[in-house]
């Protein structure tokens, strides 16, 4: 625990005990008690704490000991004997400033315990005697948390029955009632609520039924309220606010346009952090108005978000999750991107059943995504009986890739050899090739000895492989391709999507020319409906929309598509989804099936400066 926190525990201390007369010696005890505790030596702050209750009973810090010797054995996993202290805590000081800090304690210890009912019903008790905000707002929440998510209708109908007349039973009565409006159950969820507003004696779960009942009740009930939880600071903040621009400008047009409903942007800035996006989406999943949620992007947090909406039933819609993971984990949760296993599967068969490429080599870099990628390329390739010689590697951040594409020639020029040996003798042996390959490049070296003659490996071309499958990061691309034309590898180029960017195969043109990769979509700049979004956007924001503005304006258009007739809720929200029909955006197209993932995919190709659609 860092010094800021043992700052506030001492402060904390210090304000409860400033009064009472301590000596020397018993401050300078407890204080090194409570340094031990904050490094985590639990065995020397047990010592501490339990040598100044045993010597010294009658100290005014016996107490704050008692305390700090509970929190100890907590700390250090022993939760019994942390419950007995807390006990013979409430015994001997019943009207002790601590006892609602005892019975924090003794809850936490109980759930520690795995006994739920009994930590719940403490920590509720502990809220409804508390006349400390902070801890009250505190212990209810853990209360509310753990009846929500560890338990079931059956448990807290006991407890309200058990807890009848008891003001903790307002909890109980909550969450029967937000059960009911969260499994369908809206009438006996309302009245539930009514009759809570009608006997609680608390503002904590007055508000929480008030509020509820709002939602149920519909108020503004021809508002379609959408979560947008993106990264709107820290490391993807551009990303996360093209996209949130480029979604609000499709609502702003949805708005003003013909349709009943109105749909209404809340923002949730979970800023690039995946402790902060599960706390948005908890505070999101708590709030029944929200239909559906926009976001996250990145493939994790998607991941562990989608976890928890999948509880919760509201659907998450990541417009850039490429994780074919994602669908075991949630299923609520669709990719409006294609998944790394659609675009390889795309691009392989291109390459095999259009381009006839019966043998290919890879370049890829050691990188999660690009290492999947590569890896389902390769297998769906070789199952259609695709031949792939060789692949190599390289390390994200690399300039030099002179020892990769030496070993890839060394390899294609080796095939050349083979394959002019099996055109006279079919049935030779790879060992008999090994072989003449050693006689004949030894020959060679002696040839190019006796003669003085010196070659440049650049002048000798590489063409046994019909193909090259380079799946790089954009970033590389202008160090690859100037390194890949000069290894004089005279093949078919083949990509991923961060090939598709104009400046960069604009610059390595004469090296890229006719490369052929796969996309997520494809933008024609000369389209109208392209110019008119150009436009409104300049007009809007006062810049130029790029390719995550333009995402997440197909995106909602697309899944407006769901705001007809049958009014859309957080239950149906995903069966309306996967029952559209496909979808043709400015940029990205939208073919959404069972599996809850984009299966649209474009294959495009770079030929004399221009990038066009080959299907």
């Amino acid at each position: 625990m860092n010094n800021w926190k043992f700052f506030f525990l001492t402060i904390f201390l210090v304000s409860n005990l400033f009064a009472q007369n301590a000596s020397t010696r018993e401050w300078t005890i407890f204080q090194k008690g409570v340094s031990e505790y904050q490094k985590g030596n639990y065995d020397k702050a047990r010592q501490s704490f339990s040598l100044m209750i045993n010597k010294l009973p009658n100290s005014a810090l016996t107490t704050a000991n008692y305390l700090m010797l509970a929190k100890t054995n907590y700390k250090s996993g022993d939760f019994e004997v942390a419950l007995q202290q807390c006990e013979e805590f409430k015994k001997r000081f019943p009207q002790s400033k601590y006892v609602d800090d005892i019975r924090y304690l003794m809850a936490n210890s109980y759930y520690r315990q795995e006994r739920i009912e009994t930590a719940v019903t403490t920590w509720l008790k502990a809220g409804f005697s508390t006349s400390n905000p902070v801890l009250r707002e505190k212990v209810l929440s853990l209360a509310d948390d753990v009846i929500r998510y560890k338990m079931n209708r059956l448990s807290v109908t006991a407890l309200s029955q058990q807890y009848l007349g008891s003001p903790i039973n307002e909890a109980f009565k909550f969450h029967l009632a937000d059960d009911s409006h969260r499994t369908g159950n809206i009438s006996f969820a309302k009245e539930g609520l009514v009759d809570l507003l009608n006997i609680a004696k608390t503002d904590y779960y007055r508000n929480k039924s008030q509020e509820l009942l709002d939602q149920i009740e519909g108020k503004a009930s021809n508002e379609i309220h959408i979560a947008a939880l993106l990264p709107l600071s820290g490391n993807n903040e551009k990303v996360g606010k093209a996209l949130l621009n480029g979604f609000n400008l499709a609502v702003k047009e949805f708005n003003n346009g013909t349709s009943s409903n109105k749909v209404v942007i809340d923002e949730f800035d979970y800023a690039s952090n995946l402790l902060n996006a599960l706390e948005q989406i908890k505070k999101i999943s708590n709030d029944r108005q929200h239909t559906f949620v926009f976001g996250p992007v990145e493939n994790d947090i998607v991941a562990a978000v989608a976890a928890i909406a999948d509880y919760e039933g509201i659907t998450i819609v990541s417009p850039t999750a490429s994780s074919d993971q994602i669908k075991n984990v949630s299923e609520n949760c669709i990719n409006l991107a294609p998944t790394v296993k659609t675009m390889a599967g795309v691009i392989q068969s291109y390459a095999y059943d259009s381009l006839k490429i019966n043998r290919l080599a890879t370049f890829a870099p050691i990188d999660d995504y690009f290492l999947n990628m590569t890896e389902e390329f390769v297998t769906l390739y070789q199952e259609k009986g695709g031949v792939v010689a060789t692949q190599e590697w390289y390390y994200p951040g690399d300039q030099n890739y002179k020892k990769q594409f030496r070993k890839l020639k060394r390899v294609g020029l080796r095939l050349a050899f083979k394959d002019s040996l099996v055109l006279d003798n079919p049935e030779i042996s790879d060992k008999s090739v090994d072989s003449s390959y050693v006689i004949y490049m030894k020959e060679q070296r002696e040839l190019l000895k006796e003669t003085k003659t010196k070659i440049d490996s650049a002048d000798i071309p590489v063409t046994t492989f019909d193909g090259m499958f380079v799946p790089v990061f954009e970033d590389d691309i202008n160090f690859i391709a100037s390194q890949f034309a000069f290894s004089n590898f005279q093949t078919q180029l083949l990509g991923n999507s961060d090939w598709y960017n104009k400046d960069a195969l604009k610059k390595n043109r004469n090296y890229v020319n006719g490369i052929v990769f796969v996309a997520d979509g494809y933008l024609n700049e000369e389209g109208w409906d392209y110019r008119q979004f150009r436009n409104n956007f300049r007009n809007t924001y006062h810049e130029t929309p790029e390719k995550f503005e333009l995402i997440a304006y197909d995106s909602f258009k697309f899944l407006s598509n769901t705001f007809g007739k049958t009014k859309v809720s957080r239950s149906n929200f995903l069966e309306k989804v996967v029952q559209l029909k496909p979808y043709q955006g400015i940029y990205r197209s939208f073919d959404i099936d069972r599996s809850r993932s984009n299966k649209s995919v474009r294959i495009l190709k770079y030929i004399y400066g221009q990038v066009i659609p080959v299907k």
